[in-house]
């Protein structure tokens, strides 16, 4: 299964998801997950390439995307984020699509 997790922790940063999704413009997935495992809350599936989840060039507080109560998982495979999902969030389904990029 190849994802990776972009936490806000060293190495998994702002910087370093922009550059993933930069270099995964044509081909890459993300999930867009609240920290945690309760299914209540909120999740979204996008292109690497969508502008929803650009990183902002002006915000007052360090890595606005991975840093706070959300992280992002991502890969090139669909089938590695739904694999993802059904052994860390065993109640959710990646079927809370973006409506802008619709991946």
């Amino acid at each position: 299964m190849s994802i990776e997790i972009f936490d806000g922790t060293p190495g998994r940063q702002d910087i370093e998801f922009g550059k993933w999704c930069q270099e995964h413009r044509d081909d890459g997935f993300v999930i867009n997950i609240h920290r945690g495992k309760n299914p209540d809350r909120f999740y979204r599936i996008h292109r690497a390439s969508c502008t929803s989840i650009e990183i902002p060039t002006r915000d007052e507080n360090p890595n606005p995307f991975t840093g706070r109560n959300v992280i992002k998982v991502v890969s090139t495979e669909m089938r590695a984020l739904n694999q993802w999902l059904d052994e860390n969030h065993p109640n959710q389904r990646a079927n809370e699509k973006c409506e802008k990029c619709s991946p």
